[in-house]
Order: C-alpha cells, then structure tokens, then sequence
C-alpha cells in the first residue's frame, strides 16, 4: 500500500511540474486567441470554413455507410469535402469500424481545433490553460 502511495505521489508531484499548455500560450502571453470573443472577421470566416470541413466529413463518411460501405474511409478516399483554409489540418483516423478526426488551427497561440468521430457530434475547443489536481485514493 505505502508502495502505490509513493509512485502515485512521484507520479502526480512530475505531473504538476509539466507545463499544461505550449509556452506560446501561457498566461501573460501578449498575443490572443484568434477565435472566441474578439475574433476579427477573417478568423471567423477561417473557423467556418474549417466547420464546414469538419460537416463534410462526417456526411461522406455517413452517406458512404448509407450506399452500402462496411467500413469508414479514410480521409484522401472521401469526396465533396471542402478545401481546408489556410493554416488549419486535418487529421482523420479510422480502424474502418469507427473514425476520430481533427482539424487544427497550426497559428492559433491557444491552439483552437474541431473534433468529431463516427456519431457525427462536432466539437470546438481550445488547450486549457490549467487543470486542478485531485487526491487519488488507493485501498
């Protein structure tokens, strides 16, 4: 018991010392998020478009399930899937019974980016800046 104790402290204590986000987005960084609430008009225009990426995909990749397809496709085998706007990538993986995709926003300091997978939900997020830490119990 005092043996999972310690690994788990020594475990949480390099947790803690890891930095939760990349230096370009720590606090007091002088640069802001290009999407959210003072996003300018290009920026949103650039996080439509990559939400209509993100739309497309999971519509081929349902409308191929629709025609008869057994299994998802990948990304460069899918068709009507709108050009990614400048700066953003796409990443899209599938084992063939589900897929998982990404598309990031590579200039945004906060690091803004849109998931989905095979349910079709679209997610926005961008990199927490910090995270609690809890007590973790052992019995």
């Amino acid at each position: 018991m005092h043996k999972k104790t310690i690994v788990l402290a020594a475990l949480m204590m390099g947790i803690a010392e890891m930095p939760s986000v990349p230096l370009s987005a720590q606090p007091g960084d002088r640069r802001r998020c290009l999407h959210g609430r003072s996003e300018s008009p290009d920026q949103r225009l650039r996080r439509d478009d990559a939400l209509a990426v993100a739309h497309d995909i999971n519509v081929a990749e349902q409308l191929a399930q629709l025609a008869g397809a057994k299994r998802y496709r990948p990304l460069e085998q899918l068709t009507n899937i709108s050009p990614t706007p400048r700066s953003f990538h796409v990443q899209l993986n599938t084992d063939g019974l589900s897929y998982t995709f990404s598309v990031k926003d590579m200039t945004d300091p906060c690091h803004y980016a849109i998931f989905s997978d095979q349910e079709g939900l679209v997610y926005e997020a961008v990199v927490r800046t910090s995270f609690g830490m809890r007590r973790v119990e052992s019995q």
